[in-house]
């Protein structure tokens, strides 16, 4: 497994950044209550027992590191006020909290789990408990089935905080089966310790076992029931922190035999953090690797506070909807060059009037050689507001001068901190130039950082400084990257990305439905292209049409019904001092489909046209959305990054979509990477909605952008609507989970979205450097006895990790886990199979049927794989699977 660092993000939060350890005490724990759960402060005392027995467990699990000190309760608007109990918020949110308590996530029902679709060691985003059962709703049997919540609640935060993953398996979960055999020939539950007494039971009949004849291995509706009363065992949390011994993590060198990591069971975190038990996970966390030892404490009660976010209004009534936003803009004389100057007015202009609520205050720094503030704070209370700040943008004649961007930081900086609290406001800064003014940003970067504000910025072209990434890593900022490529629409992408980041009242989001770029060669023609708006959007529909300084253009929009609208509707804008064409539809419900537009130029030459439409859910709770984030900004070539896109509906997974990442290259040519939900490392969890894929194509040390497309496939992608709670903490009661159900997308629906940007270094000319990946899910397919043959079966890898196609595979057995990842190249090397081995594509299904008749003495064989490629770079080690030719009756013992 590469090692890999998760850059929090404008559109990824890293939430647990937001928590504070410190002398031992996790400090500002937020835990928010969604403003559809219906009104009952009863909800305040479970969630205070619970958080108090969280702190506690927390104390013992870390070996008295790490307590909960103090927990924020973000109380919903739609409660009744107590002016006497709650305070502000400061920038607490229900989307930043570290619990959610909100409706059943119908994947999961009253599972409480983890969104945690990073790597071994990267946070999770969100916990999130039901109400139902952090009030222990009739019917749910919150101890009975998860055992005391407090446990569960750590359990989940290790999860959330420090990224190691479960350890148990689940009924049905190939990648992660209930049982596993052992080197010894026994089968045996997947689990951390071995340390506990237990049986096997069918969850149908409540008697014994059978076994199926295919594998040797328990039938489906087999599970294992655990004696807590007799179970010596006290590891592993991730595990059953329901027995009442476990009190501990598991390690993979303990200093207590009794925490002793089990590497052999096929469970997630095995998958995941190979080689590293959960508590070696754990106390590499910046939390414990240079702070906070062990500390004897008497007291591990936290303290609580309420919030709640009492709406503002301005005098006339208008709510305030926004954050306060400094645009930092680049006014030196290279912004003169290729219409950079217009460029950044434009996209000035559509963050103020296309991005920005009304109620959000704007002002503007510029910078040259020196930083001036160039508009106030403002606030914008109305579209008139908007107008008259954007109009007065830097023009061409404002142009001079070099770029001293710590100037116009500290200017930016002063003018947050004179209007409010630097920590709730956003410098959005844009530049085409390395700084050659001193003193520079690293000079200042502790103040930044001490500052708490966030800063996005955008580089244009290769030239733009390298701190930028820096600036935005560090602060959890958006970076982004405009090549100034003809084809490139990063920049209208990356300005409405940052719309979760800067709008506070987010009853309606806007939606990136569609987003592109037009080349029209010649006048007088007409270039047509079309959108697919579905009808869980079309509230608030925009179309934007942004035009270089001299191009003139016509401009038609379709409804699939044959509306035309052109530039008599009464909602048609055209900013001439921008050159930007706008129309604000608001659509009925039933001219939601194929929209076609049409442009003709009326400008001699090549004209490049951009196009973004956006649109607001109609139901807020129940539109397809689309996020995406990038693991680095800052990569060397030879641990790749690693590219997220989540596609849901409500917290519903939508799969099988097409789902497509391109990587637009310096001089404009793009590269094209498809991500897989297929649970294969870097994706961690089958059909979670969530498609993940390495990006190998870097072919130069430079800057790239990288930019997401979703579509539906008709009568292909599916929306998981019931399954089985894969990320809940370990629930007793196995046989309630709900079976899997799927509906069918019934109308077409696309979504864009922009990863950022991304430095790349450590391009070398010469010999690849890029291994293939290693196989995560071998497993067993069939074996039989009397042919002394064994089926084996595992998902393709790639040449360069899940890229490109291998070139052979190498196949081994011996008698023990341990000597096979010790020793795999002594291993008994697998030369005769009933069937070839030939490489298949990356993701797709690979077998192969192998001969044991000249090993027919062995009894328990231990397989394993490494993949290679034509350089003869060659993977990891596969995961290990056991085959057992025994008797059928034997295994049981």
């Amino acid at each position: 497994m590469l090692p890999l660092l998760l850059v929090c993000a404008c559109g990824l939060p890293c939430l647990t950044e937001t928590l504070r350890l410190i002398n031992n005490g996790y400090e500002d724990f937020v835990v928010a209550i969604n403003e559809d759960v219906p009104e009952d402060t009863g909800l305040f005392d479970q969630i205070q027992n619970i958080m108090v027995d969280a702190s506690a467990y927390l104390y013992l699990a870390s070996r008295q590191r790490a307590y909960i000190r103090s927990v924020k309760i973000l109380v919903p608007n739609t409660w009744s006020k107590n002016p006497v109990k709650y305070t502000n918020p400061r920038d607490e949110s229900f989307d930043d909290a570290h619990i959610r308590i909100d409706k059943a996530n119908p994947t999961q029902g009253n599972n409480p789990y983890t969104f945690q679709p990073g790597q071994c060691g990267d946070p999770g985003q969100y916990i999130h408990l039901t109400p139902e059962y952090v009030m222990d709703a009739p019917g749910i049997d919150r101890e009975v089935n998860w055992g005391d919540p407090g446990r569960v609640v750590v359990h989940e935060f290790a999860h959330l905080r420090y990224g190691v993953f479960d350890e148990y398996g689940s009924g049905g979960d190939p990648q992660h089966p209930e049982f596993y055999l052992s080197d010894k020939g026994r089968i045996m539950p997947t689990s951390c310790t071995t340390e506990f007494a237990w049986h096997f039971q069918n969850i149908h009949t409540g008697g014994p076992c059978k076994v199926n004849t295919t594998n040797n291995m328990p039938e489906d509706n087999c599970t294992f029931i655990v004696n807590e009363n007799t179970s010596p065992a006290i590891a592993s949390i991730m595990f059953m922190q329901s027995m009442k011994n476990v009190t501990h993590f598991c390690e993979s060198v303990p200093a207590d035999p009794h925490r002793q990591h089990n590497p052999n069971a096929p469970n997630m975190h095995n998958k995941m953090c190979p080689g590293r038990g959960t508590w070696d996970v754990i106390k590499q966390h910046p939390d414990f690797r240079t702070s906070n030892p062990p500390r004897l404490l008497h007291n591990t009660r936290p303290t609580f506070a309420y919030l709640y976010n009492t709406k503002g209004y301005w005098f006339d009534g208008t709510e305030k909807c926004g954050r306060r936003v400094v645009l930092l803009l680049d006014v030196s004389g290279s912004m003169k060059k290729n219409d950079r100057w217009f460029k950044q007015r434009q996209t000035a202009d559509k963050f103020i009037n296309d991005i920005l609520p009304i109620g959000s205050n704007v002002g503007v720094v510029t910078f040259s050689d020196d930083a001036h503030e160039w508009t106030p704070m403002t606030p914008l209370r109305n579209e008139i507001i908007k107008k008259q700040v954007s109009s007065g943008l830097p023009l061409y004649r404002d142009m001079r001068g070099g770029t001293a961007i710590r100037l116009g930081m500290q200017s930016a900086l002063n003018m947050l901190k004179k209007t409010g609290d630097s920590k709730t406001g956003r410098i959005l800064l844009i530049t085409d130039g390395e700084e050659n003014r001193p003193p520079y940003v690293d000079s200042i970067m502790k103040d930044i950082l001490a500052s708490k504000v966030v800063v996005h910025t955008i580089a244009y072209g290769q030239q733009a400084s390298q701190t930028l990434a820096d600036l935005s890593a560090q602060t959890g900022g958006m970076y982004a990257y405009f090549s100034e490529g003809n084809a490139s629409s990063s920049l209208d992408s990356s300005i409405h990305r940052l719309w979760d980041d800067v709008a506070v009242c987010k009853e309606r989001r806007q939606i990136e439905i569609y987003r592109s770029t037009t080349q029209i060669l010649s006048s007088g023609i007409d270039y047509s292209g079309k959108v697919d708006i579905d009808d869980t959007v079309g509230l608030d529909t925009v179309f934007v049409f942004t035009l270089p300084r001299t191009a003139s253009v016509d401009i038609r929009l379709r409804s699939p019904g044959g509306r035309v609208f052109d530039n008599t509707y009464n909602e048609y804008h055209r900013d001439g001092s921008m050159n930007i064409i706008r129309f604000k539809l608001q659509m009925q419900a039933n001219e939601t489909g194929l929209w076609t537009y049409t442009v003709r130029s009326s400008t001699a030459g090549p004209v490049t046209v951009g196009i973004t439409v956006t649109s607001k859910p109609r139901d807020r709770h129940d539109s397809y959305e689309f996020l995406t984030w990038l693991s680095d900004t800052r990569v060397n070539a030879t641990s790749p990054p690693v590219v997220y896109a989540h596609v849901h509906k409500g917290y519903s997974p939508v799969l099988y979509a097409d789902v497509r990442i391109s990587i637009e290259k310096p001089g404009g040519q793009v590269e094209v990477v498809m991500p897989m939900d297929n649970g294969i490392p870097p994706d961690n969890t089958k059909n979670d909605g969530v498609y993940t894929s390495y990006v190998t194509v870097f072919n130069s040390n430079e800057r790239y952008s990288l930019d997401a497309h979703v579509r539906n496939i008709p009568g292909k992608t599916l929306i998981v609507v019931a399954s089985v709670g894969s990320g809940r903490a370990f629930s007793r009661i196995k046989h309630k989970s709900t079976r899997t159900i799927l509906q069918p997308v019934t109308t077409n629906f696309s979504r864009t979205s922009s990863l950022g940007a991304v430095d790349i270094t450590g391009v070398t000319p010469g010999p690849d450097l890029i291994p293939p990946a290693a196989i995560y899910d071998l497993r067993v397919g069939a074996v039989n006895k009397e042919t002394h043959t064994v089926s084996l079966k595992w998902t393709a890898p790639g040449a360069d990790l899940n890229h490109g196609r291998a070139t052979r595979y190498e196949i081994r057995f011996g008698r023990s886990f341990q000597e096979m990842r010790e020793s795999f190249n002594d291993a008994m090397l697998i030369n005769a199979t009933v069937s070839p081995l030939v490489p298949l594509k990356v993701g797709e299904e690979q077998a192969v049927d192998i001969d044991l008749s000249p090993h027919a003495n062995l009894t328990t064989l231990i397989f394993a794989v490494k993949t290679f490629d034509d350089g003869g770079l060659y993977s990891e080690l596969s995961n290990l699977v056991s085959v057992s030719l025994k008797p059928k009756a034997d295994i049981w013992s």
